[in-house]
């Protein structure tokens, strides 16, 4: 434009889970900064194939409109606002009762160091030749072991996408899948990571550093809401192959039909010969809300009697699940972290992996 005081307004052209926000300005002269705003909705990738920009004169009398090709690329990542908080206030106050775990001295097999032997201490820890050394009584003390491997297994099924209060539970899923990621590294242990729907999607080896959180929260953003079936046989055969030590794996999944709980009890069975598990069951809060809620008509109370069953056939799965030595959970999609969290330091102190 010529020099003059012109309203120009940016109109993105986006492809990807953006909602676009048209943004107006005032500028002078024949040069400007434009700013366009973009609000992501879900993770994934993003293109910005251009915009329109119309100018419309100081008083309004004419319009000029024309359109600027580029091509810009990026991705949405998960929202880790939660985790960084929660790091900081780990950090912060490692005192405070359920986050002080990095060492958890006398309750492990773990040798941690030596020291006088006091009344009260058991005898079998007397170390008999550092005593003679010393010529007094020395002890051995021991603190939980470190460097286990935790596997995080993700569904990416149909029925991970599902929404509950504007997130899916595949997104209630990774954050909790974070924050454990987080607080397994802080605390000596190797953290993978599996994604799986039809086929495996994404699988990252089990690693001690820092970094792995990152490199999950990156590997999430390739991880589709597709609305297919999990193949629980293919998955677990995968891991059986590629994790041969044993680990802890935290499965976070759902099932509604018999047939598919019959197939995830089978090869749960089998996972758990070599790897503890630890079984996430998100459930879908629709049921509690028909079950609740007091029938005024025929469907109504055709509702009731099959979430009733479906209910029913749940807490038969986690049952049998029970019995045969699997950790479950069954939780609301809003009140993951910290159940699955607690149960996993809770496993760990008791070192039954």
């Amino acid at each position: 434009p010529k020099k003059g005081k012109w309203k120009g307004t940016v109109f993105p052209l986006v492809e990807g889970p953006l909602e676009v926000i048209p943004f107006c300005q005032d500028f002078l002269g024949n040069q400007a900064k434009l700013t366009f705003h973009l609000r992501p909705l879900k993770r994934g990738k993003f293109y910005v194939k251009g915009f329109f920009l119309r100018l419309t004169s100081q008083l309004g009398l004419w319009e000029v409109e024309k359109f600027f090709a580029f091509r810009k690329e990026g991705r949405i990542f998960p929202n880790i606002r939660g985790v960084g908080n929660f790091a900081l206030r780990f950090l912060m106050e490692r005192d405070r009762a359920g986050l002080k775990v990095q060492r958890l001295r006398g309750q492990g097999s773990e040798f941690d160091a030596l020291l006088e032997y006091t009344p009260g201490m058991d005898i079998r820890n007397i170390d008999w030749k550092a005593s003679a050394r010393r010529m007094k009584l020395i002890a051995r003390e021991f603190r939980v072991e470190r460097n286990h491997d935790v596997i995080l297994a993700l569904d990416c099924g149909h029925l991970m996408a599902a929404k509950w209060e504007d997130l899916t539970k595949l997104d209630y899923a990774i954050n909790a899948l974070l924050h454990v990621a987080y607080v397994a590294v802080v605390t000596g242990d190797r953290v993978g990571f599996l994604a799986f729907d039809q086929k495996v999607r994404e699988f990252v080896q089990p690693q001690g550093k820092p970094s792995i959180v990152h490199t999950i929260s990156e590997r999430c953003t390739e991880i589709s809401y597709a609305f297919l079936p999990s193949n629980y046989v293919v998955t677990f055969e995968y891991l059986l192959s590629h994790q041969k030590k044993r680990s802890l794996v935290i499965l976070f999944t759902d099932f509604v039909d018999r047939t598919s709980a019959e197939l995830l009890r089978e090869y749960l069975f089998i996972a758990a010969r070599r790897h503890l598990i630890l079984f996430v069951a998100i459930r879908d809060p629709y049921l509690n809300t028909f079950v609740e809620r007091p029938a005024e008509s025929l469907v109504d109370m055709h509702c009731q009697v099959a979430c009733y069953s479906l209910l029913e056939e749940r807490e038969l799965l986690f049952q049998d699940l029970k019995r045969f030595g699997i950790f479950c959970l069954d939780l609301f999609p809003s009140q993951i972290a910290v159940p699955v969290l607690n149960q996993y330091l809770a496993i760990r102190r008791r070192e039954l992996i």
